[in-house]
């Protein structure tokens, strides 16, 4: 596997206080070879399909979608505790809670990843809230709890979390990241607290906003960047930016108009909906819609994902997500994903899955050809279009 390290690159915060701004450094992963990559996915595509229940005895239980978490490439760093317990982690638009592998969990993926134990934290309390997290062929379980959180430059009191005494099966054995935390937005009745909206009741961020930027560039030195309250112009022309309003106030949904190739519309034709989801690698839709995008585009698909020659990237179609009247275009060198070890088979950048509702999951391979924004206070998310130097 090739881990590379990232260091902090200081440019123009535009948007956001200097006071009031959290700067996080993103690192990224990347499989050696497509049956790596195939082998690590096929596993996560199943759970992909299934639930995440939050339960609390005696409360009313919060459901959200499962994502794909198989090969995701862009994960940072924080701490719990004090003294501060590290982590590095990926940060999920498509879930809320903050959750980490507990000193007490066995299982073989928390014995190969950094483990919480609270005993050795002075600012730890306990909620005596079960969580279980239901996929595949078991049941992720954890404790709610909270307490210091370290996350940029901020220092955020009592934050909410688990610790995952349980986590079955490979779902993530292989990850390069110990937890996830979510920036989705809290659901009604649900006892999860997201860490943004508890830096917004902190008043640690002044503006409601986050933004990412994932670069695309596999040899370039930085992974990415997440700015909290704030983003950085250093990437992206500011003065373009283009909101798009939220379909569903509990998620990052919004409504494409259509998805075509070469001015047809073949795909999406009359409207869908799709999520922005920094935790999945993949663009993610009907299995019918993939498997009619693949073969328009030549690709041979196994298991929902599909795969072309390396030689014939160049001459690939682009595919053009139409939103919000306004075009956003992925070239074949966007949709593709290649390996060090492998220079003759690629692999597509979208998978076959059916999800309640049939949303489109826009992950990693759409999000990284542009800079994207998290608009909390308004409800709404902008893709912006890169610097081309970059």
């Amino acid at each position: 596997m090739k881990l590379i390290f990232v260091f902090l690159v200081f440019s123009p915060i535009f948007y956001g206080s200097a006071a009031h701004v959290g700067k996080v450094q993103l690192y990224r992963r990347q499989p050696k070879s497509y049956e790596q990559y195939l082998n690590e996915n096929i596993a996560y595509r199943d759970a992909l399909s299934q639930l995440i229940n939050l339960k609390s005895s005696g409360h009313s239980s919060d459901t959200v979608d499962l994502r794909n978490f198989a090969n995701s490439q862009y994960y940072g760093s924080i701490s719990i505790g004090t003294p501060p317990q590290s982590f590095e982690i990926l940060f999920d638009t498509g879930s809320t809670l903050l959750w980490v592998p507990s000193f007490d969990c066995f299982s073989p993926a928390c014995m190969t990843h950094r483990k919480y134990d609270h005993i050795k934290s002075s600012t730890y309390t306990p909620e005596n809230l079960e969580i279980s997290i239901i996929y595949g062929k078991g049941s992720m379980t954890g404790i709610l709890g909270r307490d210091t959180l370290q996350i940029g430059n901020f220092t955020v009191r009592r934050q909410q979390f688990a610790e995952a005494t349980k986590e079955p099966g490979n779902a993530f054995l292989h990850s390069q990241f110990d937890g996830i935390l979510g920036m989705a937005f809290p659901t009604a009745g649900s006892k999860v607290e997201p860490v943004f909206h508890t830096l917004i009741k902190q008043g640690l961020v002044e503006d409601r906003i986050f933004s990412f930027f994932l670069n695309r560039d596999p040899n370039g030195d930085l992974g990415g960047e997440m700015i909290l309250g704030g983003w950085n112009d250093y990437y992206f022309d500011s003065s373009k930016i283009n909101y798009i309003r939220l379909s569903k106030v509990d998620k990052w949904q919004f409504k494409v108009d259509s998805i075509s190739s070469t001015n047809k519309t073949m795909f999406c034709k009359d409207s869908c909906e799709a999520i922005a989801d920094t935790g999945t690698t993949m663009i993610i839709g009907p299995t019918d819609e993939i498997a009619a995008i693949h073969k328009y585009i030549g690709a041979v698909q196994n298991y929902g994902m599909g795969t072309v020659k390396c030689k014939d990237v160049p001459n690939l179609p682009p595919i053009t997500f139409l939103i919000n009247g306004t075009e956003y275009v992925l070239k074949g060198k966007d949709y593709i994903l290649n390996f060090d070890y492998d220079p003759y088979n690629c692999i597509t950048g979208f998978s076959g899955v059916e999800l309640k509702g049939k949303p489109w999951i826009l992950g990693d391979v759409f999000l990284r050809k542009f800079y994207t924004i998290f608009n909390v206070q308004d409800k709404a998310v902008a893709f912006a279009t890169l610097n081309k130097l970059l």
